[in-house]
C-alpha cells in the first residue's frame, strides 16, 4: 500500500522507499570509514582508516616449517638407509664368517681320520689279524712294539703335520676358538686344538650349508667367558668314500658385533651429518623461497592501510609471482573502485541536493476555495527527475495551476524546474493571462539554458465564479477534460513549443491558447508524460487513451478520492514493472 504524505491540502503518494538508492557495499564501506574518520580525525572516504595496526605472524615461519620437513624426510631416510646398510652388513659378515668356517671345517676333513689318531692306520695296507676288527672300530690302537722304527718315525711325521695344521688354523683365523675331530657319531674326541679335554660349546639352532652343519650357540672360553660362537661340522670321509668321523670348527661371533657396532656408530654419524647439513641448507633454501612471499606480505599491509598505488615488487615468475600480479590487480580494482566510490559519493550528495530542491518546487498548501477542489500526485522515479506541479491564486482571485517537466534529470533538471517555478510566480504577480506569464517566463529563462536544455509546461488560469477556463501549453501533454453530464473525457491541444527552445519571437508566435467551459461535476487533469510511460511487467507502456478511460471511470468522484484511485491504479499496474520516470499530475474539478 502506497505511503500518503500530506502537504496542506495536497496528497503526495510514494511507495517505501522509491526514489532512494539501494544499499550496496560500497555505501557499506564508506559508512565504516566515515565512522572511522571521526573517530581518527581522517576525513571520510580516506582509505588510509582501513587497517590502522599490522597483523602480527604466529606460530613458525614458512621457513621453520620448512627446514623441519626436510629435516624429518632426511631423519627418516638415513634411519632406513641405516638399517639397510646394517642389514646388508650383517648379512655379509655373516656370510664372511660362514665361508671361513666351512672352509676350516673343510680343510680338517680333507684329511683321513686315521692320520689323526696315534696308532690308527701306520701305513696304508698294515693289517693284524687279530687287531683288525678292533682298529678298523677305533676300540684298540696298533701297538708301539708292532711297529717297526720306520713306520713309528712315520706316524710321528703324521702325527706332527697335524697338530701343525690345527696351530695354523686357529692362527690364521682368530676368530676361531676350538677345532676338534670327532668319530663318527661325535662320541669320541680324536684331536682338540685347544688341548681341553672336550668342546664346551652349547648350541641351538642348525642348518646345513654347502654340506657342512653350521650351529648357533654359545661356547665357553678356558677362563669361564660365554661367548655367542657358531660350530661348523664336516664330514670326515675315507679313501673309498666312506664316512670315517667330523671335523668341527668353532667360531667366534664377536667380530661380527663389533663390525656392527662400527658400521651402527658410523651410520649414526653420518645421518646427524646428514641432517645437520640438510637443516642447513634447507634453512638457505626456505629463507630464498620465502623471501618473496615475505616481500610480498609486506606489501599486502601497505596496501591493506590504503596505499592502493603500492604495487608489489615480487618479480618471480612461479605461483608466488603469479599470486603478487593478482594482487596487483586487485590493487588496480580496488583504486578504482575506491574512485568510483567517491564518484558515488559525490552523486549521492548532488542527488541529495537535487532531492532537496525538488522538494522545495512544490507548494506546501493548495488553495482552497468553495466552489473548486484542486489535489495533486506526485510520485518519483528512480532518479531526480525535472517534474513539478503549483497552483496559487492570482491578485484579481483567479486560480493558476501549473504542471512542468524539464528536460535530464539530477541538479539540472532541478535547477532548471526552480528557476521556471521562480519566474512563473514573480511574473504573475502582474500578467493577467496565461499566455503573458509563459511569455515572460520564456524571455527570462532562455538565455540561462544551454543548448538542448528546455521545459515543457501546461498553465490553466480558472475563473472559480464562472467555471472558465484559459489553457496555455508551452509544448506540454494535453489537458484531460472530464465532463459529468457524458462522464466522458475530452484531450484539449493547445498549440505552443517548449520554454527555453527560443528567446521570443518563435516561441510568442506559436504560443495559441485555448479556453473551455467547467460546469458543476467537470474536471480538467493536468499530467507529465511520465504517467503514460509506466510500464508493466510485460513492458507494455499505459499510453494515453488508458489513462483517458482510467480518468473517465473515476471522473465523478472527489478530487481526493480520484487522486487516490488513480493512483493506486498506476501502482498496480507497475507492481511487477518499472516506473522510469516522476508521475505528476494535478486536478481541478469544479463544485458549484
Amino acid at each position: 500500500m502506497a505511503a500518503k504524505k500530506r502537504r496542506g491540502d495536497s496528497t503526495i503518494i510514494a511507495k517505501p522507499g522509491a526514489g532512494r538508492d539501494k544499499i550496496t557495499a560500497t555505501q557499506i564501506l564508506s559508512a565504516a570509514q566515515v565512522r572511522a574518520a571521526k573517530k581518527g580525525g581522517g576525513r571520510a572516504g580516506d582509505s588510509s582508516v582501513i587497517m590502522t595496526s599490522r597483523i602480527r605472524r604466529s606460530g613458525l615461519s614458512i621457513s621453520v616449517k620448512f627446514a623441519l620437513a626436510i629435516s624429518t624426510a632426511i631423519a627418516i631416510f638415513m634411519a632406513l638407509f641405516g638399517v639397510v646398510v646394517l642389514n646388508n652388513v650383517k648379512g655379509s659378515l655373516n656370510e664372511e664368517i660362514d665361508a671361513a668356517g666351512i672352509l676350516a671345517a673343510r680343510v680338517l676333513a680333507t684329511h683321513e681320520l686315521f692320520t689323526w689318531d696315534e696308532f690308527h692306520g701306520a701305513f696304508t695296507g698294515t693289517s693284524y689279524a687279530r687287531w683288525e676288527q678292533e682298529i678298523a672300530t677305533g676300540d684298540r690302537k696298533v701297538p708301539r712294539d708292532a711297529l717297526s722304527d720306520d713306520e713309528w718315525s712315520r706316524v710321528q711325521e703324521r702325527r706332527e703335520s697335524n697338530r701343525e695344521l690345527l696351530g695354523r688354523l686357529i692362527e690364521s683365523d682368530g676368530r676361531i676358538l676350538d677345532a676338534v675331530i670327532f668319530n663318527v657319531d661325535r662320541t669320541r674326541i680324536i684331536r682338540v686344538a685347544s688341548g681341553r679335554p672336550k668342546l664346551d660349546f652349547a648350541g641351538s639352532r642348525v642348518y646345513e650349508k654347502s654340506g657342512v652343519d653350521v650351529e648357533y650357540g654359545t661356547f665357553n672360553t678356558p677362563g669361564g667367558e660365554a661367548v655367542a660362537a657358531r660350530s661348523f661340522v664336516a664330514p670326515i670321509h675315507g679313501q673309498h668314500g666312506d664316512l670315517q668321523g667330523k671335523a668341527t670348527v668353532v667360531l667366534s661371533e664377536a667380530s661380527i658385533q663389533q663390525e656392527l657396532a662400527k658400521v651402527r656408530m658410523q651410520v649414526l654419524v653420518l645421518a646427524l651429518v646428514f641432517i645437520a647439513l640438510g637443516v642447513g641448507v634447507s634453512f638457505i633454501m626456505g629463507t630464498q623461497i620465502t623471501s618473496p612471499i615475505s616481500q610480498l606480505t609486506r606489501d599486502v599491509e601497505v596496501i591493506a592501510k590504503g596505499h592502493l598505488d603500492h604495487r608489489p615488487r615480487v618479480t618471480t615468475k612461479d605461483e608466488i609471482g603469479v599470486l603478487a600480479k593478482t594482487i596487483d590487480a586487485m590493487g588496480r580494482s580496488l583504486e578504482e573502485a575506491q574512485g568510483a566510490q567517491f564518484e558515488h559519493e559525490k552523486q549521492k550528495h548532488q542527488l541529495q541536493i537535487a532531492l532537496e530542491i525538488q522538494s522545495n518546487l512544490f507548494p506546501e498548501k493548495l488553495p482552497s476555495l468553495e466552489t473548486c477542489e484542486v489535489e495533486a500526485h506526485y510520485h518519483p522515479g528512480p532518479e531526480v527527475g525535472g517534474d513539478y506541479y503549483d497552483a496559487f491564486l492570482l491578485p484579481d482571485g483567479r486560480l493558476a495551476v501549473m504542471v512542468a517537466s524539464a528536460s535530464g534529470t539530477g541538479i539540472p533538471a532541478a535547477m532548471v524546474t526552480t528557476m521556471a517555478r521562480s519566474f512563473t510566480a514573480a511574473v504573475a504577480e502582474r500578467e493577467d493571462s496565461g499566455p503573458a506569464i509563459l511569455k515572460s517566463v520564456n524571455r527570462l529563462l532562455s538565455p540561462d539554458l544551454r543548448r538542448g536544455m528546455y521545459v515543457t509546461a501546461v498553465l490553466l488560469i480558472v475563473d472559480p465564479k464562472t467555471g472558465k477556463v484559459e489553457i496555455s501549453n508551452a509544448g506540454h501533454n494535453a489537458v484531460i477534460h472530464y465532463k459529468a453530464e457524458s462522464k466522458a473525457v475530452e484531450p484539449v491541444h493547445a498549440d505552443g513549443i517548449a520554454l527555453g527552445f527560443d528567446k521570443g519571437p518563435v516561441f510568442d508566435r506559436s504560443l495559441m491558447p485555448k479556453e473551455v467551459q467547467l460546469e458543476p461535476g467537470d474536471r480538467v487533469v493536468l499530467c507529465t508524460p511520465g504517467v503514460y510511460s509506466v510500464q508493466n511487467h510485460e513492458g507494455v507502456e499505459l499510453g494515453e487513451q488508458n489513462f483517458f478511460r482510467l480518468c473517465a471511470r473515476e471522473g465523478g468522484k472527489s478530487s481526493s478520492a480520484f487522486v487516490n484511485l488513480i493512483a493506486n491504479t498506476l501502482e498496480k499496474y507497475a507492481e511487477a514493472g518499472a516506473i522510469e520516470s516522476d508521475i505528476t499530475f494535478v486536478t481541478v474539478k469544479r463544485l458549484v
